[in-house]
């Protein structure tokens, strides 16, 4: 008459059960995970929660600051449109990050946001970037909602926002507003 259930630990059969579900649910590609609450969360592909996870801004401007860590937190929501949201997010930090050197004189701040970057070459690859990802939010229902733009399409998420993160850390890391990991 042992009564095994009596003696049944159940921290540690949480986390064995979290870890089978984790298991499966990364055999299948999912991109979510059970959290340690016992609760199912969107972690992204493996490439914006690398992205996100570098997102760590310490600009000294508190706007900016907290743009940058609703996109985060929206942007890991089971919700697809607290995802869009994130992405509209990511795009106003951007645009805010280009005028924190010069509030006055967004070109000047550019410039001096890129004089951050040692190589010629680099820099210029950035401000590349940059001009294409501000046409991208201009010409995507991600800054403005006029006929005409484009919504973006839901499995192109991670893209956007890998690749808008991965130009604001890269920029918040050359100019040393980002906090160290």
């Amino acid at each position: 008459m042992r009564h095994y259930e009596l003696n049944f630990d159940k921290n540690a059969g949480r986390a064995e059960f979290r870890q089978d579900v984790n298991a499966i649910l990364s055999r299948g590609g999912t991109v979510y995970e059970m959290s340690g609450a016992m609760e199912i969360h969107r972690v992204g592909s493996p490439e914006v929660q690398t992205a996100l996870r570098t997102l760590r801004p310490a600009t000294g401007d508190t706007t900016l600051d907290a743009l940058l860590e609703t996109a985060r937190t929206l942007y890991l929501s089971r919700k697809p449109a607290d995802r869009v949201t994130a992405i509209e997010k990511l795009w106003d930090g951007f645009e805010r990050l280009k005028t924190i050197d010069d509030p006055t004189d967004k070109k000047t701040s550019v410039t001096a946001l890129l004089a951050h970057i040692p190589d010629h070459a680099t820099r210029d690859l950035i401000n590349e970037e940059m001009v294409a990802l501000t046409k991208v939010g201009n010409g995507f229902q991600i800054r403005h909602h006029e006929v005409g733009k484009h919504p973006i399409p839901a499995d192109a998420h991670d893209y956007f926002a890998t690749r808008m993160v991965d130009l604001i850390v890269y920029l918040l890391d050359q100019s040393g507003r980002l906090a160290p990991a």
